[in-house]
């Protein structure tokens, strides 16, 4: 408002000594600024999308200022037409926008989709300018009030019969269809090259793979059993090939070297990390009732507390840092019924003291380079003592049918793993 205010003033006043090509460049150059709010792409961090808005803002003020001083002409790209349409603009672009972030959060397509919302936001409005609003301008007042309140009935109607047009078991047939695609795991390895060197003899998804295009210093090592498999890409996201001069996967299905017994494949992991000497160990997995890691924790020579120890003991001895997953209060249920009734109570104490929970805390006591990743948080609803299973929202699982991670499921975890590492990260720098 200020800017088209100096703008007015300025319009008859005769520019002297200033630079003509220097006020075309940044009017040209402001003008682009201003489109970046339209690039296909995903701005990520805590304040980039308040800094991308005012970067935008300022951009659109000094176009304004400079643009009554510059020669250039704009005529030939009708800016004129997109001021005609813009009230149609302002009414859609917001509900066609929203209907874009599901789209993107749901197909897990999020440039395809900004680019698609862009163009359907410019139709819509062009259609309802030649449509609604072009021909009402032409009206007089008692038309436009007929008009006005006849779409007003239309739309009333339909929300009044929507029962009829969408019938109740629509939205939950859609659920279970969209639920569906998670009877498949989920296991992100771009950017991994599957090493065939007869670790567990293992097949794809699972086995040792080596991350590619490294041109950093950090050595990484991830293990672990189907888990690790599934956030291996968030570990990778935290420290991308410009960061890191190796990143392994060592991952089989069902057990965890270290942590469950697995002696051949174990000494071999051993060996590697003590020839490596890497800088971090991820040990990320699930603990399961079959390998006993729910078992009573015995007050004496408890057996499953050795291992831990042993095993976590030993990987410590070659890094600089072990990041140690902690157990979760996850339930796992068939994907095909009413998803309303996945969730289930949440008992925080049983939680806490759970047999798991309690050799992780004595085996962490123990290790002075060990933390731990704690996962458990965003699905737990300490107001309604509810564990979270899916979102309520779009009704999609946060698990699979056999319990694993689904992309909804892995997004939730990616902040709390994060703020996990660099707490620890932060930890060495201060002492």
């Amino acid at each position: 408002m200020i800017a088209a205010y100096h703008t007015e003033d300025e319009e008859e006043t005769e520019i002297i000594g200033v630079s003509q090509q220097k006020e075309n460049a940044i009017t040209l150059g402001m003008l682009f600024v201003t489109f970046i709010v339209f690039l296909p792409v995903q701005v990520e961090g805590k304040h980039l999308h308040l800094v991308l808005q005012i970067i935008v803002t300022v951009a659109g003020a000094l176009f304004l200022w400079k643009g009554a001083k510059s020669t250039l002409t704009f005529e030939k790209l009708h800016f004129g037409y997109i001021g005609a349409i813009s009230y149609a603009l302002y009414l859609v672009h917001f509900p066609i926008l929203r209907i874009g972030e599901y789209l993107g959060d749901f197909y897990n397509h999020q440039p395809l989709v900004t680019t698609t919302t862009l163009f359907a936001t410019f139709s819509t409005a062009i259609f309802a300018h030649h449509i609604y609003e072009k021909p009402l301008l032409k009206f007089g007042l008692y038309d436009n009030a007929y008009n006005t309140l006849k779409y007003f009935l239309i739309c009333w109607l339909i929300f009044w019969t929507r029962e009829w047009i969408v019938k109740p078991g629509c939205v939950e047939n859609a659920t279970v269809a969209a639920n569906a695609k998670f009877r498949n795991s989920v296991y992100r390895l771009e950017g991994g090259k599957f090493i065939d060197d007869g670790f567990g003899k293992s097949k794809p998804p699972f086995g040792h793979y080596s991350y590619q295009n490294n041109t950093g210093f950090l050595k990484i090592v991830i293990i672990g059993n189907s888990w690790a498999t599934q956030q291996a890409h968030i570990v990778r996201k935290l420290f991308p090939p410009s960061t890191t001069s190796s990143m392994d996967l060592f991952s089989l299905a069902g057990h965890c070297i270290g942590m469950h017994q697995q002696d051949p494949e174990t000494e071999f992991v051993m060996s590697y990390l003590e020839g490596l000497q890497p800088d971090y160990i991820f040990v990320l997995l699930r603990y399961v009732m079959e390998l006993q890691d729910y078992r009573y924790v015995k007050r004496r020579d408890d057996e499953i507390l050795e291992r831990y120890r042993a095993g976590i003991g030993r990987m410590s001895k070659t890094t600089k840092k072990l990041f140690l997953e902690l157990d979760s209060p996850y339930k796992c249920d068939e994907k095909n019924g009413n998803v309303s009734t996945l969730d289930f109570k949440y008992d925080e104490p049983a939680f806490l003291t759970s047999n798991p929970r309690k050799r992780l805390r004595n085996v962490l006591n123990r290790c002075k380079n060990c933390y731990p990743i704690d996962l458990s948080e965003p699905f737990i609803d300490r107001q309604n003592q509810i564990l979270k299973t899916y979102d309520k929202i779009r009704k999609l699982a946060y698990f699979d049918n056999t319990c694993h991670l689904t992309d909804v499921g892995l997004g939730r975890i990616e902040k709390p793993f994060q703020q996990a590492v660099e707490k620890a990260l932060n930890h060495t720098l201060k002492h």
